[in-house]
């Protein structure tokens, strides 16, 4: 069970011109640094370009992909994504329509079972990013576990579909989780795993605030069959009720431990 990092190009935002058709309506734009490659923050489809061309249309029909000269030297970062998604709750129905945000390799896969047990007992863990159009983006699912100063909130799975990634969706959804583990469920802190040998994903949950814990040893089954097993780092964030931050070990990398210990 395992939150898996985002990956994806950075963009650049930029202002459209006025829409075609005779609509006189403005919508903003992300262009990805790539010139060839527009990205629509209506419906958030990104579009591959073969050739040079001025205001192609997306396949929603209801605006245009804004095009501009490419600036290799701006670096402006993309606009926020609270101003093109919403973080709603986590429906049963949107098990039939989340397939796409689970076709990454290291984002696991369970059976719908699993899914509804987590919706069912903690709902307000389980949350979706859908944009304007309806489409979701990502989610993130987590439990309350543990006892004493061990009760804690866990992440048991966060991940984007790949076209909506580096827009800092997975950092609101992880705000959320953590803001229901402090003022819901009290917790000390919020863990989750990680591959070791996922850097981009380690790296943007120490930015978030999260360190190493301990070093479980072939927690995760290979990626593919033959492949032999990996270790996970079990990384954390102390929440409000940790006054003494004992969730924070500073040898966190060295510390071992096998998987019966964690269970």
């Amino acid at each position: 069970m395992s939150p898996e990092g985002i990956q994806g190009s950075v963009g650049v935002a930029v202002e459209s011109r006025p829409l075609g058709l005779g609509l006189r309506t403005k919508v903003r734009f992300l262009e990805i640094e790539n010139p060839l490659h527009a990205y629509c923050v209506v419906c958030s489809e990104s579009r591959q370009f073969q050739e040079l061309s001025t205001n192609p249309l997306c396949s929603q029909s209801h605006h245009s992909y804004g095009r501009t000269p490419h600036f290799p030297t701006i670096t402006a970062s993309p606009p926020s994504s609270t101003t093109m998604s919403s973080c709603r709750p986590f429906t049963a129905l949107d098990l039939f329509r989340f397939n796409a945000t689970n076709l990454d390799p290291l984002t696991e896969n369970y059976d719908i079972s699993f899914y509804l047990n987590y919706l069912a007992r903690w709902p307000t863990y389980f949350c979706a990013m859908e944009n304007a159009s309806g489409r979701i983006m990502g989610y993130i699912m987590g439990k309350a576990e543990g006892q004493y100063k061990n009760w804690h909130g866990h992440v048991t799975a966060v991940t984007v579909a790949p076209n909506y990634r580096r827009l800092g969706l997975a950092k609101t959804m992880m705000d959320e989780l953590e803001r229901v583990t402090d003022t819901v469920y009290r917790g000390y802190f919020v863990d989750l795993f990680v591959r070791v040998s996922n850097e981009i994903a380690i790296g943007m949950y120490e930015r978030l605030g999260y360190s190493v814990y301990r070093r479980v040893v072939d927690y995760y089954n290979g990626s593919r069959p033959g492949d032999v097993d990996e270790d996970a780092y079990d990384m954390r964030k102390p929440m409000k009720r940790d006054k003494k931050q004992e969730s924070v070990r500073e040898n966190g990398r060295d510390f071992k431990v096998s998987p019966e210990e964690v269970y």
